[in-house]
């Protein structure tokens, strides 16, 4: 008989795979001010995403003194690889794909229709302007 484990595992995964199938893409539209450390020559993204997120932490964003926030944007990807972004995710690797968008920005503008997590909470859709504040 599987130990307890295994099956908190394996419900966790069927979990994952339930919802795939489920996802909603959103299209998302973010214009940067002031961004640094351009890894393509865009201030703009406007697409259908898989994620996007704005962070200096523990899976993905640098140093969090800097006077910057990362702005990491996985586009829309085939749900059928959505298992091995989660695992970059959780390996904390994500920013590592080469279809991974990463930039520094100090301010941007984010448009989107979807609702939106925001430091924990849900937000409805809307315009969102981020300013990294100095300290």
């Amino acid at each position: 008989m599987p130990d307890v484990k295994t099956l908190k595992s394996a419900a966790y995964v069927a979990s994952i795979l339930r919802n795939i199938s489920r996802y909603k893409f959103a299209k998302v539209k973010v214009i940067g001010h002031k961004m640094a450390c351009f890894l393509t020559t865009r201030s703009r993204f406007n697409d259908q995403v898989t994620l996007c997120a704005f962070c200096n932490g523990r899976f993905y964003g640098s140093k969090i003194n800097d006077g910057l926030i990362d702005m990491v944007i996985l586009p829309k990807v085939n749900r059928l690889f959505a298992p091995y972004y989660i695992y970059k995710i959780l390996r904390k690797d994500l920013i590592s794909c080469k279809d991974v968008v990463v930039k520094q920005v100090k301010e941007c503008v984010i448009t989107t229709p979807a609702a939106m997590n925001l430091d924990g909470e849900k937000k409805e859709a809307a315009k969102y302007h981020l300013i990294v504040q100095p300290k």
